[in-house]
């Protein structure tokens, strides 16, 4: 018997792909992880010359994201560092706009795509 689904693909509804960097560490988004598929762990690339940082869902263990109620939080001050070194300056209070690629089901993000974060009132 088919499917009346049969021949429809599924959406994923999300909204802006981004990181926030505080002094404490980095928040992924919920869209971010979205489109990874809420993976269970990831691993983080890093590219000096282009000034990015890629995040990828695999099945290596390098960084195993705490999962949070719409984001995920990485306390991890040794992984700010190299940020900032890669991005060549101070990262605080700042979010990083990503772009995602479906075809290696990857995230990069630019810390040259820079937008400060909003303060909630």
């Amino acid at each position: 018997m088919t499917s009346i689904l049969e021949g429809f693909s599924t959406y994923k509804p999300r909204g802006n792909i981004f990181i926030s960097v505080t002094k404490y560490g980095i928040i992924v988004s919920a869209s971010t992880l979205t489109v990874l598929n809420f993976p269970d762990t990831v691993n983080i690339y890093f590219n000096s010359n282009t000034k990015q940082m890629a995040i990828k869902a695999e099945g290596e263990q390098n960084f195993k994201p705490q999962k949070g109620k719409n984001y995920v939080r990485w306390n991890n001050k040794r992984l700010l560092r190299v940020m900032e070194t890669v991005a060549g300056k101070k990262l605080n209070g700042n979010r990083f706009l990503g772009e995602y690629f479906d075809d290696e089901h990857v995230v990069i993000f630019d810390f040259d795509r820079v937008r400060p974060v909003r303060k909630n009132k």
